[in-house]
This record gives structure tokens, C-alpha cells and sequence, in this order.
């Protein structure tokens, strides 16, 4: 609950009461493929440069931005998420958060099934972000329900609200549940192929760029789970999965061709963003690190 000098949005007795109500709707948001186990305002709002130190939990943790701006990190990575904002964190994953431009954040605990396996699709961390209007306009509608004076119904509608906005992140978070995939007829296996094929020339062309898997998504025509669903199939792995194995390849392909590139440069070219993490990629790839391959097609025909 919110301390008693506490306030929200300049509304306390408000956020105390939307409190309550999240408590209480928790167990009516039905829609959401998870257990929520806590969902609550924090004491708020937290002044410019209060930090947490790096903790754990043991459930699966959505931290969400109301107001303000909050960097959260873990050893290897970090977001800095503004209103709307959210990032998942999976249980028992180190990390921090500071605030950067004074605000107020919405926490949930949740317990659901590969919760364990979030992972951000560029760096491989366990810190993911989760950005776009369908997320920020769902969170505006859990904080609207919570924090409206009594109505009818009204955790009812918090419940529902919270659990809509819930739903949304952990499919896009989240690996699909085993068994939700259907039979398709040879005309969906044809027409779900072409759309793979067309991701896959989108994320070829795109390889220097930064490229979210909803990007990937919008270019094929489909939502980013059944995107997921159908390069599982035809190339038994997901769409980010599949980007990392072919920017390995091409940073592989311009190594070996060109002597005088360095790693930095050639991570840089093939749409890396830290040099470490190119290094740690390209060694669990190709069990070397990418200085070794460095001008191997020339030694080798030499």
C-alpha cells in the first residue's frame, strides 16, 4: 500500500484506493496465461536519482512506467523505459534501476510458464523491454480502472483492464504454450512459408540496422507470436534466433575475406551494437574468437 506521505500523480487518496483495488482484481484477471502474485503502485513518486540496488526475486517481475523515466540494468545490459514503458525481468535475475526524471511505477509479481527463458532477442539478457501504443494505451487503462473513484463493478473492470494489459506483454515476452499449435493445411504451410521467406529477406537486407521482432512481424503481415510460431516450424528456430545466426554468418563471410577488417568493424556492419557481446556470440558460433578467423580465406589458398 501506498505510505500515508506518499502520493501519486498528486492524487493519494486515489492510488490508495487503486490499491487496493489491484489486490483485489488481481485474482478476476483471468486473461493473462500467469498467476499474479502481487500488483501495486509503488510509493510514489520517486524523486530524480533515487536508485535500488542490484536484488533479485523470486517470481518473474513487469515493472511498468506511469510517469517519469526509470533506467533499469543488469550486469550486462540496460533500458531506459518512459511512460508506457515496460520491461519483464525473469525470477532470480540480478538487477537495479534508478530513476532518471521523477515518476511512478506499476510492479507485478508473476508466476507463468517459461518466465524463466525471457530473454531480450538483441543482447540475449534477461532484461527485456516492451515498448508500443497497444502496451502504453492497455497500461493507461489499468491505471484509469484502479484509480477512478468507486463504480460499479469496479474491480471487475481493474481485473479486466489488468489483465488485457498483462496478456499483451507476456505474449509478446513469453514462448508460446506447448500444444497451442494447429495442424495446417497445405495451402497455410504454403502461405505461411512465403511469409517466413519474406521476414527473412526483410531481416537479410536489414542486417547493420537495429530490427525488433515486430518489425519482422509488420513486414510479413503477421503478429510477432504467429511469426514465431512459423519460423519454428520451417526453420526450427524463432525470427531473432535466426537473425543472430545470420549476422554471425556475414560477420564470418567479411572476416574471412578481408584481413584488414577489424572485429569491431565488422560487428558494427552486421548490426551488433557491443563489441563484447559480437565476441561472446561468434565464439559460442564458430569456437573461435572472430580475430582468429580474420583473413582465413586468404592463408588458405596461400
Amino acid at each position: 500500500m501506498l505510505a500515508e506521505s506518499g502520493h501519486l500523480l498528486r492524487e493519494p487518496a486515489a492510488f490508495r484506493r487503486g490499491n487496493e483495488r489491484l489486490a483485489a482484481g488481481r485474482a478476476r484477471a483471468g486473461g493473462a496465461a500467469a498467476r499474479i502474485d502481487h500488483a501495486h503502485f509503488a510509493t510514489g513518486p520517486f524523486p530524480s536519482g533515487h536508485a535500488v540496488r542490484r536484488h533479485t526475486h523470486e517470481q518473474a517481475q513487469i515493472e511498468a512506467v506511469v510517469r517519469g523515466r526509470f533506467r533499469f540494468e543488469t550486469a550486462r545490459a540496460h533500458c531506459l523505459l518512459a511512460p508506457g514503458d515496460a520491461c519483464v525481468i525473469p525470477p532470480e535475475w540480478a538487477h537495479a534501476w534508478r530513476c532518471e526524471a521523477s515518476g511512478v511505477l506499476l510492479g507485478v509479481l508473476f508466476a507463468a510458464p517459461g518466465a524463466a527463458a525471457v530473454r531480450d532477442p538483441d543482447t540475449g539478457d534477461g532484461l527485456r523491454a516492451l515498448r508500443g501504443a497497444d502496451h502504453a494505451r492497455r497500461l493507461a487503462e489499468v491505471v484509469a480502472a484502479a484509480t477512478t473513484p468507486e463504480a460499479p463493478r469496479g474491480l471487475d473492470r481493474t481485473g479486466f483492464a489488468l489483465g488485457l494489459w498483462l496478456t499483451g506483454l507476456l505474449e509478446a515476452a513469453l514462448p508460446a504454450p506447448p500444444g497451442e499449435a494447429e495442424e495446417a493445411s497445405a495451402g497455410d504451410r504454403s502461405w505461411g512459408a512465403a511469409a517466413c521467406d519474406r521476414a527473412a529477406a526483410f531481416m537479410r537486407a536489414n542486417l547493420a540496422k537495429p530490427i525488433r521482432l515486430a518489425d519482422v512481424a509488420s513486414e510479413a503481415g503477421l503478429s510477432p507470436r504467429h511469426l514465431t510460431r512459423l519460423f519454428r516450424a520451417r526453420f526450427g528456430r524463432p525470427p531473432m534466433a535466426e537473425l543472430l545466426e545470420m549476422r554471425l554468418r556475414e560477420a564470418q563471410r567479411l572476416l574471412r575475406q578481408d584481413p584488414r577488417r577489424t572485429a569491431r568493424s565488422v560487428a558494427r556492419a552486421c548490426g551488433f551494437r557491443q563489441a563484447p557481446y559480437f565476441t561472446r556470440c561468434y565464439r559460442a558460433r564458430f569456437g573461435c574468437a572472430p580475430s582468429a578467423d580474420r583473413g582465413r580465406e586468404g592463408r588458405e589458398e596461400a
